[in-house]
């Protein structure tokens, strides 16, 4: 028997807990789009008097809408043994940040934030461990509740690298994002839209890669589009079924690059766009393989012909600055 896994496995657990029909409800009680906003990120490591390294993180997000996220980084195997088969799981050692915005009033905003930076310690640093299969994760991570104002910077937490001796200092900053006015919708409900999704990798000034992944759907209805190029990645686990004993099985886990893709043409002529998009690739293959990976998720309401950078984050692992830009427009 043979199970499918997806490398966005964040986003179907999203879209089986909200479904189509909890989408169809919230189209019926619209409500206007909060104003755009960017919320950046800033992780600094110092030693000493000495400034290591310091790597933005930016996300685009609407007040009062659903969270916006983004990772950068690696996906690591992680192995898990029962009485019949071994079991092969993947956790996140990079870059991530999750945000909402409330508004306050008065230019001032309420956000949740959650920042996490992980990384695989060498085998020298964790050669006294007990565990011979899994790899050890070090890990930063800092969530809170903090109020600001557009343009302002404040610090969102702090902390001693235990093995390294750093200080690694996390600051967050806020600023309004800008976006066209609103028309009038166009009349056509038999239009069609694209969505089209470019993710870019820059070492400084030098473009290293620019990959375009474009859906086609109906403009005039809630639509929902998906695309998917790649590989499949075999990996042994346990399959159980009701009343039956756990057995082993091979399971296909999705490499490569996959969006979600849903929009709902608004009063205002805007387009609420839910989105989610994974690109990926595999690292290191064996018994335990590793992923490249880069994951981001956002709703935004959005024009005809507008692009908007949904996220822009430092690749730990590569150093490259990854973003994803998202347009849409009108297909004749």
């Amino acid at each position: 028997m043979k199970l499918q896994l997806r490398t966005w496995t964040w986003m179907s657990s999203i879209l089986i807990g909200l479904g189509m029909t909890t989408l169809a409800e919230e189209s019926k009680d619209a409500k206007p789009a909060g104003p755009r906003l960017r919320v950046r990120f800033v992780e600094t490591r110092q030693h000493g008097d000495k400034t290591i390294s310091s790597r933005p993180c930016v996300l685009t997000l609407h007040a009062d809408e659903k969270p916006t996220k983004v990772f950068a980084g690696r996906q690591v195997s992680l192995t898990t043994s029962d009485k019949v088969a071994p079991t092969v799981l993947f956790k996140n050692a990079g870059v991530e940040a999750r945000v909402s915005a409330q508004s306050l009033g008065d230019g001032r905003y309420r956000l949740d934030a959650r920042f996490e930076d992980a990384s695989v310690l060498p085998p020298s640093a964790s050669a006294t461990s007990t565990n011979h299969e899994n790899p050890i994760l070090q890990t930063l991570k800092g969530e809170s509740k903090v109020t600001l104002r557009e343009g302002e910077t404040v610090p969102f937490a702090s902390a001693v690298d235990p093995i390294s001796g750093d200080l690694v200092r996390v600051d967050v900053a806020l600023a309004a994002a800008p976006a066209p006015k609103a028309v009038a919708p166009s009349p056509s409900k038999d239009a069609r839209l694209r969505a089209q999704f470019v993710l870019t990798r820059r070492q400084g000034e030098r473009k290293t890669a620019s990959r375009p992944y474009s859906v086609v759907l109906q403009a005039g209805e809630e639509t929902t589009a998906t695309v998917f190029s790649g590989s499949q990645l075999p990996l042994q686990v346990s399959n159980q079924g009701q009343g039956e004993l756990p057995r082993p099985t091979i399971a296909l886990k999705d490499v490569g690059a996959g969006a979600h893709f849903n929009a709902q043409l608004g009063g205002d002529g805007r387009y609420r766009v839910d989105l989610w998009f994974s690109d990926g690739s595999l690292a290191s293959q064996g018994a335990s393989p590793t992923l490249l990976a880069f994951e981001s998720e956002a709703r935004l309401f959005m024009q005809l012909g507008e692009t908007v950078t949904v996220g822009s984050v430092v690749d730990p692992q590569t150093g490259d600055v990854v973003e994803v830009d998202l347009t849409i427009e009108a297909v004749k």
